[in-house]
């Protein structure tokens, strides 16, 4: 099973798009996707997707606010 990873942030208002984009680093290579979550302060799921073959992943149209990352 792949072990999971749960970052904390905060997406802050600016101008133009506000979107997350990151990369799912690995120690060992790992051919399946990963699935990254964005939950909500009170732990409800707000958007989900999953990393291309290089482990990078977007989320688009965030609202401002706080936010829990979660990488399965």
């Amino acid at each position: 099973a792949t072990p999971a990873a749960e970052i904390e942030l905060l997406v802050e208002p600016s101008q133009g798009q506000r979107r997350i984009d990151g990369e799912v680093a690995l120690e060992e290579h790992v051919s399946t996707p990963a699935l990254v979550q964005l939950l909500a302060a009170d732990g409800a799921p707000e958007q989900e997707t999953s990393t291309d073959g290089f482990g990078r992943f977007r989320l688009s149209a965030v609202t401002p606010g706080a936010y829990t990352l979660l990488v399965t």
